[in-house]
């Protein structure tokens, strides 16, 4: 009798085991951890420009200077949650075809790691290993419309934007440096094949309901790689690393009201200079009803060069930056404005402008949504490309059952004339996409 129980325990032992091994390893689980296969896609459309994208415009039946392409996406990812920890990491993998060759994929690998410790600490680790073609960029969504996508609350929204502490682990990761994509307004300037390494570690100390500090440490390192012979390979400079302190103070004078410090220190290093960057600012935020809140910044910067070709002014400089967030039921908005000194390729600007914007709209058990993002930059004072570039996307997207959708983006990108004759691109380029998109049930 106990050699039966003793047998029927040790089977049931390995059938648990093996259930649970199922599920960890099974792509199409619902489960929270585990392997997942996130979503698979496919699509098809255009882009004007036939020099820009490398291929030949003969019989093209489209419009002079425009060519036809298609491609697919898929991304797998790996989750795990203990308590308050979280942690995940996730790689995309895309890929593009004209109808003469196919493109060099574009991958993404990921890794987020959130704990929360005690009441009052909160640690978070991201990092980013990409290797990007520069026009698989151009419908990348900047990070303000990703968290304006997520189905977040008002009041974690406001907390991760006036204050820099995160209570949902999704809103962490779309807000967090490291786990951004590189967006082609920003990676342009690498030329048309791009490789990025990036790393944060940030940590948030809550004392009080009114009292929350925020520390974090990254380091990233961007740079063109060279593919082929073409001319499009040329790079406005060759590759750029970066080291970045910062640290923040924020107290709430009312429930309704923020004010805080908040100081950052960088080190650039990049071909034509090495350069140190500190800045110092003071931040008044202020949540103006139920559905949305501002904030602004004003401060005060300095530039100190170990190593230069172009001499740059050494006297202090103002840094100003300003966001705002809107929220009701069916929408989001979010935008960011900022002015910085320098600027983070190592080009030897005085200051950087730049504006970020997300916008969604989707009525909660409705099947359709539609979105927007912008994105601006202009390095100020520079002896190379000291001209504006920026990006305009826009799409609808439709969801035609629990786990098929399809979708519509355009986009508009516009790169800076100095640099469009340096590399042969287009000054103006845009693009149509229609995308069929696939994804499991989802987590429980």
């Amino acid at each position: 009798m106990r050699s039966g129980v003793l047998t029927v325990g040790f089977l049931v032992a390995i059938s648990a085991q093996a259930q649970s091994a199922a599920e960890f390893f099974n792509p199409l689980s619902g489960s929270r951890d585990g392997i997942h296969l996130n979503s698979v896609s496919v699509y098809g459309g255009y882009f004007t420009g036939g020099i820009p994208f490398e291929v030949s415009t003969v019989n093209n039946f489209l419009r002079p200077g425009s060519t036809a392409v298609s491609g697919g996406s898929v991304d797998i990812g790996w989750s795990r949650t203990r308590g308050g920890s979280s942690l995940w990491i996730s790689e995309s993998l895309s890929y593009m075809v004209y109808p003469e060759r196919l493109l060099m994929p574009n991958t993404n690998l990921t890794l987020n790691w959130h704990r929360q410790v005690g009441q009052r600490w909160a640690i978070n680790m991201a990092g980013t290993a990409q290797l990007m073609d520069l026009r698989q960029g151009y419908f990348t969504p900047n990070a303000l419309g990703v968290a304006a996508s997520l189905p977040t609350t008002f009041d974690g929204l406001s907390a991760a934007m006036l204050k820099g502490t995160f209570t949902d682990s999704q809103l962490a990761s779309a807000l967090t440096g490291a786990a951004t994509s590189l967006r082609p307004e920003q990676a342009y300037l690498y030329g048309q094949h791009i490789g990025l390494l990036s790393a944060t570690v940030g940590a948030s100390y809550v004392p009080s309901q009114r009292t929350s500090y925020t520390l974090s440490i990254s380091a990233n390192r961007t740079q063109s790689l060279k593919i082929g012979d073409s001319a499009q390979n040329q790079a406005g400079i060759p590759r750029t690393t970066m080291g970045t302190v910062s640290f923040g103070w924020a107290y709430s004078l009312s429930p309704r009201t923020q004010i805080g410090l908040n100081g950052q220190g960088s080190r650039i290093f990049s071909q034509v200079q090495d350069q140190y960057t500190s800045t110092a600012g003071v931040s008044l935020g202020r949540t103006m009803s139920q559905h949305w809140f501002v904030q602004g910044t004003v401060g005060v910067g300095y530039l100190a060069y170990q190593r230069q070709l172009v001499a740059r002014p050494k006297s202090l400089q103002y840094t100003a930056s300003g966001s705002l967030g809107y929220k009701v039921r069916s929408q989001t908005l979010l935008g960011a404005f900022s002015r910085s000194i320098g600027d983070a390729y190592g080009l030897g600007a005085g200051s950087t402008n730049s504006a970020t914007a997300g916008w969604t709209w989707q009525v909660p058990g409705s099947s359709w949504s539609v979105s927007a993002t912008y994105n601006y930059q202009q390095l100020n004072g520079s002896t190379t490309f000291a001209d504006a570039s920026w990006r305009a996307v826009g799409g609808i997207s439709r969801a035609l059952s629990a786990h098929i959708s399809v979708s519509a983006n355009y986009t508009y990108f516009n790169l800076p004339p100095a640099f469009s004759l340096v590399n042969g691109m287009e000054g103006a380029q845009s693009g149509v996409i229609m995308s069929l998109f696939w994804s499991p049930s989802t987590r429980r």
